[in-house]
């Protein structure tokens, strides 16, 4: 007699942050990157969350105002309250033309990552065709996320979700 298991993929959908629509001058220095402190920061300049404990991946997409506009974010990572951020990856994104909802909301269409400090590696999704670009994640057993924006201009929106 065998026991069966169904492996099912939860069917989520994104969740959205608020628009970021400053940069900041760097990802916050060392003194700066206790878990409280970062999250009270959680304005213009960058935005925290905490994915669904219960997924093991997380996964990314971003939109920007302009078409070909370039847009440099740090992505940290921590275990939460008590702990401290860390840099995981810079992303480097290109605005391409898909709209998101409307003219001045596109889809970023490539994705570049550098710096990349994580366990396990760091997949995109980009085809710099005028797709969504998108970067997958292992999660690692960490979950809280900042997203710090270096370089933007206009605005940039974050959306997440995950399996």
């Amino acid at each position: 007699m065998t026991n069966q298991v169904a492996l099912t993929t939860t069917n989520l959908p994104w969740t959205s942050l608020t628009a970021m629509t400053t940069a900041s001058a760097a990802t916050p220095s060392v003194a700066n990157r206790a878990y409280a402190k970062v999250a009270e920061k959680n304005v213009a300049t960058h935005r925290v969350f905490e994915p669904n404990y219960m997924h093991n991946a997380l996964e990314l997409r971003f939109s920007g105002t302009t078409n070909a506009d370039s847009i440099v974010l740090d992505l940290l990572a921590a275990r939460g309250q008590g702990d401290y951020y860390t840099r995981i990856a810079t992303l480097t994104l290109t605005v391409g033309t898909q709209q998101r909802t409307g003219a001045t909301d596109l889809f970023v269409d490539t994705i570049i990552v550098t710096n990349e400090y994580w366990l396990k590696p760091i997949k995109v999704v980009s085809d710099a065709g005028n797709y969504i670009a998108r970067v997958i994640l292992d999660k690692c057993g960490y979950n809280s996320f900042a997203i710090v924006p270096t370089t933007v201009a206009g605005s940039v929106i974050a959306e997440f979700s995950g399996f």
